[in-house]
């Protein structure tokens, strides 16, 4: 089975994005979280290594995944990396254009960074002897990027295909996509299928417009679908909620309550019929468990669409004993309540002691 090489770039998303004035503090609690999540490697923007203070700060919560700089500006990356502290690292170019400049490469390859990348359009038009001028030009990895948010799941494969056949040499080839669409999960996995083991993301998919491949989702679905897929990645998923958590209070992004893997509502219902099976057998209604991501658990909502079981269940838990009648009794006080109440433990005990 192959490994899926995840580069985190959700420092890159956060400095494109509106949410891009962070204190030093905030973005080292980030990394640091990211790097728990035992991602291959995090992008980190040349701009954020421009102050020593806040270069060290966050280049010294990464202790197990590579850094890559996102170099925009060559004229101070010298004095950056001397920032950062590090003496092992890689850069990536990401500046506007596909041809790569020999100067801009000479710099790179001089300045003793370990690998050079190149970001490149994914709507540029690519022919055997653009990727074969690439590998002669000593780049390690090509990053095909879709800086439109346009790309299509059926337009990966006849995008990927021929470039992968062109790819001869050494290069890796690598695809960050935009979630502009509501296809970049879908997306990174059509372009796993066509051979590509390296993918960009972001956690909670932070980044400009409508933002990148969600972390937390594209790691779960592998997880999940490796054997389909005959691949997965490292992240330890267990710690994907928490790390979503995070970012979502740094950053004063809400998480949607129905957002995969990480909203509130992904183990939760009312609905009698679902509780009943999820609790006589949890995978009856759900992908994963929720241990998997890090999920506190199934969250049996009690409410007027709840059924027989879920009540007699969530009284038990509370320390009652109830009969049957007891039960259906409480059920009918549940429905004499005012729609919109919450049925909360509190208050699912006082309807109980009227049955006594």
């Amino acid at each position: 089975m192959k490994q899926i090489s995840i580069c985190d770039v959700t420092l890159w998303g956060i400095a494109r994005s509106q949410k891009n004035e962070l204190p030093s503090d905030s973005l080292r609690e980030i990394v640091a979280a990211i790097d728990g999540l035992n991602v291959d490697e995090i992008l980190i923007p040349d701009s954020l290594l421009s102050d020593r203070d806040t270069a060290n700060s966050i280049c010294s919560a990464i202790s197990s995944a590579e850094i890559i700089i996102a170099v925009t500006e060559l004229e101070t990356l010298h004095e950056r990396i001397a920032h950062s502290g590090r003496t092992e690292y890689s850069c990536r170019m990401t500046k506007a254009g596909n041809n790569p400049v020999e100067s801009e490469l000479d710099k790179l390859k001089k300045s003793g960074c370990q690998r050079v990348e190149w970001e490149v359009d994914t709507h540029s038009g690519y022919s055997q002897r653009l990727i074969d001028d690439y590998q002669g030009r000593g780049i390690d990895r090509l990053i095909l990027s879709d800086h439109s948010g346009r790309v299509l799941p059926h337009q990966v494969g006849p995008l990927l295909k021929p470039m992968m056949e062109w790819n001869k040499g050494p290069m890796e080839l690598g695809c960050r996509f935009r979630h502009d669409m509501g296809v970049s999960v879908a997306n990174a996995l059509t372009a796993i299928e066509c051979g590509i083991t390296h993918l960009d993301c972001s956690l909670l998919g932070v980044g400009p417009y409508a933002g990148y491949t969600p972390l937390e989702e594209l790691a779960t679905t592998l997880r999940i679908h490796s054997k389909q897929y005959g691949g997965d990645t490292r992240i330890k998923t267990e710690k994907l909620i928490e790390a979503n958590q995070l970012v979502s209070r740094l950053l004063n992004l809400p998480i949607c309550p129905n957002k995969p893997v990480s909203g509130e509502n992904i183990f939760a219902t009312e609905a009698g019929i679902h509780q009943d099976g999820l609790l006589k057998n949890p995978d009856t209604y759900l992908p994963y468990r929720p241990e998997l991501v890090g999920a506190a658990g199934i969250q049996l909502v009690i409410g007027r669409h709840s059924g027989k079981r879920a009540v007699a269940h969530r009284l038990e838990e509370l320390g009652h004993t109830a009969n049957d009648a007891q039960v259906m009794e409480v059920l009918q006080l549940i429905k004499t309540l005012p729609k919109g109440e919450k049925v909360t433990n509190d208050k699912l005990t006082e309807l109980f002691s009227r049955t006594i």
